[in-house]
């Protein structure tokens, strides 16, 4: 269904933020407490088997990119309400290539 197989691997190996998607048709994907980095990582950083500098270390990164890309801002030009954004965001969507 992802990338992610192990919560270990991906703790270790550098993953700091794990996105899922909903299968379309009968499945319906899992719930995100079921992710690697959600409850996994969680239990094992309750557990002692992973230091809390790492978490920090994998929050400092995502809040690094939010705030350089402004997503706190109040007046992000992601969420204008001009009435070309939903085009000009259905064109980049449609042309995303992964």
């Amino acid at each position: 269904m992802g990338g992610t197989y192990d919560t270990r691997e991906a703790v270790l190996g550098g993953l700091d933020l794990e996105m899922g998607t909903l299968i379309t048709g009968t499945e319906k994907g899992r719930p995100y407490n079921e992710y690697y980095l959600a409850d996994p990582f969680l239990d094992g950083l309750r557990k002692g088997e992973y230091p809390m500098s790492l978490l920090d270390d994998k929050v400092r990164r995502n809040l690094r990119v939010m705030f350089a890309t402004h997503v706190f801002d109040t007046r992000n030009p992601a969420r204008s309400t001009h009435p070309r954004t939903g085009t000009a965001q259905r064109i980049a969507e449609e042309g995303i290539v992964l």
